[in-house]
């Protein structure tokens, strides 16, 4: 994807009546940035990314963004000065570009949302949107669910024995039909699954080999009965190449295998279901530029 601006910096996709894809700047360039898949040239527009708008995002991390209904992106970033979390929306309509987009109601989510990194989101069929992060003190990974009247409100939950080291090695997942998360444990390194639901276990672990940076998780539907195909990517640590691992309704997790010539820098890969395919992106470790893959099921299966 040579077209865009370049980043070292992990770029977050989001899939919904569109995919869409935003990033951190390069280096000292705090600001983030937008682009849409076009469905009909298959390709990224604008071909140049534009600015996120509306109040100017300035962050040192990767935010999160996602589909909080089939029209309208929520964005979430950590303001580099305060490291509070904030929030802002956009009207997606159909067949509209990148630069035709609008970021409106910059809100601060205030002092109860202090992040070291930067928050990610995620949202599932019939639920609500969540935001998750890991706490400026400590590792301990905290989420909040956002009200069926649009607000965040106070208050924000920690999740029960789910703590991460890395920035942020956090992704919103659902392995087991419930919002959960992936995270790297700050003493082994592991992979390890955490459902955000109440009465949920102890973490799973997903991987017994340390990772590197923030795992990638996508699910497409898979048949005609409602299954679904998912997967999970991410980088061991010490290798160049990421390792992807896939699962179905009807079986357990594959055996992880190398997907070579997929070498992101340190910080992750993203990924997301649409239309289906699943799609990867990073930055490429060799030149920091973001380069994506498309993925059907045969090529994963």
């Amino acid at each position: 994807m040579t077209e865009t601006k370049g980043t070292s910096h992990r770029p977050v996709l989001a899939a919904g009546s569109r995919l869409a894809m935003v990033w951190k700047g390069q280096r000292e360039d705090r600001g983030l940035w937008f682009a849409l898949w076009q469905d009909r040239e298959r390709r990224w527009s604008p071909q140049q990314p534009v600015r996120v708008s509306g109040g100017a995002p300035d962050t040192r991390h990767a935010p999160g963004l996602w589909w909080s209904a089939e029209d309208e992106l929520t964005l979430a970033w950590t303001d580099a000065a305060t490291a509070r979390i904030q929030v802002a929306r956009a009207a997606v309509a159909r067949g509209s570009t990148a630069d035709e987009v609008t970021w409106t109601g910059r809100l601060d989510l205030g002092p109860d949302y202090v992040a070291e990194g930067g928050p990610v989101l995620g949202r599932f069929p019939g639920g609500a949107l969540h935001l998750a992060w890991r706490a400026r003190t400590g590792t301990q990974i905290r989420f909040k669910r956002r009200a069926a009247d649009g607000s965040w409100g106070s208050g924000p939950k920690a999740v029960p024995s789910a703590r991460s080291d890395a920035d942020p090695a956090i992704v919103l997942a659902d392995l087991d039909s419930r919002p959960g998360l992936l995270y790297r444990a700050p003493d082994t390194g592991q992979l390890k699954y955490r459902s955000l639901h109440e009465a949920a276990d102890t973490p799973s672990t997903v991987s017994l080999a340390s990772v590197t940076g923030v795992p990638a998780w996508a699910e497409i539907p898979h048949s005609w009965q409602g299954d679904y195909l998912r997967l999970m990517a991410w980088i061991p640590q010490g290798a160049d190449d990421v390792q992807l691992s896939t699962s179905s309704e009807t079986g357990g997790w594959s055996t992880p295998v190398v997907a070579k010539g997929i070498r992101p820098t340190k910080a992750g890969l993203s990924a997301a279901g649409y239309r289906g395919r699943i799609f990867l992106a990073w930055s490429g470790a060799a030149h920091q530029m973001i380069e994506y893959l498309r993925l059907t099921p045969a090529e994963l299966t």
